[in-house]
Formats: structure tokens, C-alpha cells, sequence
């Protein structure tokens, strides 16, 4: 094999190597899988009259399904807080690894009176948003009626091994509150350390400079 072609070798492995620990810990992040209303490996918490809080076909920013949460109390006030969420399995998350968690967000309009979108994400068991109260942040400022891609980078997991990703869409207690938000792509990967995939970089180059000394 040419020197050339071994260094091209050496790259190409590196970048695969890269991008393979960089796999999505959600699972059905797009909500393409599932029957009706429920989407797997998703637990929807609070829904009923008024309100609807599972997986949707009727406006997904990519395949055939999102996620959506809405309600329409134009009438009556307040309501249940709806939950859209995910809890990982004991080895879904790497203690200190580095996240970067993304998603497609739209809301059906902009008027937030008595509605407040939140995020929240426990990695490791620790609330990692910035600027969280109580382990949520509101996603309000962050919304437009069009699908907007949402992220969050370097979210260090903490001692723990679970994760909670939540979705929830609190209501205040006032009438007239018809909004909804819709959810896709959402996507958490593990950050690969620069310094590990310099050196396997630097360690594949010395082979192929002793493979052309010999």
C-alpha cells in the first residue's frame, strides 16, 4: 500500500472512530415509532379533555412524527402540567463524558400568557441546563412558529448513570390559554475528547512513518 494511501487510511479511521461514540443515547428521538398517540420508548404523563401530550403525524419537521403538547382552555383556566419524557438505562451515560443535546421546537403561536415551555435534563442524576431553576429552564424566548433547531453544549454528567430528558408544558392558572409545542429530532451524544483523538491520530501516523522507513 502507497504512504499516501496509508495516511489517507489513518484519517479516515480517526474520523470514523470520532463519529461512532458519537451515537444518539435517545432513543426515537425523531418519534417515528409507535402506535397512535404513544410514542415508544417515551412516557407521556398527564393528557385528556382539553389537552394533548404524545406523538403526532400531523406536522413533524422530518419523517412522518413529532412530538406534541397543547392545550385549549379557552373557556376554563389552568390545568395539568404535561410531562413528555425519557429515563435512560444504567449504562446510557458515561460519569464527567461531555453531551451535547439538540432538538427541532416550534410553538403554534407566540402569545406565552398563562404558558410556560420547559426543558429539563438530569445527566448522570445532576440538572445540567444553564441557568435551570430547579433542574428546568424555560424554552419560551427560544420559540418562533417555525421549527427552530435548539442546543445545548459541554453538559457534563455527573456521578449518576441515569439520565431524564423532560419535556413540560405548564400552565398558569388564568382562561384562555390555546398554544401547543411540537418536538423532533432530539438527539444527546457523547462529545469524543479532542486530546484521545489526537493522539490516536498521532499514533496511526507513526505507523505509517515506520511502515515507509522499513
Amino acid at each position: 500500500m502507497k504512504p499516501s494511501t496509508l495516511i489517507a487510511s489513518a484519517t479516515t479511521a480517526a474520523l470514523f472512530i470520532g463519529s461512532a461514540s458519537a451515537a444518539n443515547v435517545i432513543l426515537n428521538g425523531g418519534f417515528e415509532l409507535g402506535t397512535g398517540s404513544d410514542a415508544d420508548h417515551w412516557n407521556e404523563i398527564n393528557s385528556g379533555s382539553n389537552v394533548f401530550n404524545g406523538r403526532a403525524t400531523t406536522d413533524p419537521a422530518t419523517g412522518i412524527a413529532s412530538a406534541r403538547q397543547s392545550y385549549d382552555f379557552s373557556t376554563t383556566a389552568g390545568g395539568p402540567a404535561l410531562i413528555l419524557q425519557q429515563v435512560g438505562t444504567p449504562s446510557s451515560i458515561t460519569p464527567g463524558m461531555i453531551y451535547d443535546l439538540s432538538f427541532d421546537a416550534k410553538v403554534d403561536n407566540l402569545d406565552f400568557t398563562g404558558v410556560n415551555f420547559q426543558l429539563g435534563l438530569f445527566l448522570g442524576d445532576d440538572a445540567v441546563l444553564p441557568g435551570n431553576i430547579g433542574g428546568f429552564m424555560s424554552l419560551n424566548p427560544s420559540l418562533t412558529t417555525d421549527y427552530q433547531k435548539i442546543t445545548f453544549n459541554g453538559l457534563v454528567a455527573g456521578a449518576g448513570t441515569l439520565y431524564n430528558l423532560q419535556f413540560l408544558t405548564a400552565p398558569g392558572t388564568v382562561p384562555g390559554i390555546v398554544n401547543g409545542l411540537s418536538i423532533d429530532n432530539v438527539v444527546l451524544v457523547a462529545v469524543p475528547e479532542p486530546t484521545a483523538l489526537g493522539l490516536l491520530g498521532v499514533g496511526l501516523l507513526a505507523g505509517v512513518t515506520r511502515r515507509r522507513r522499513a
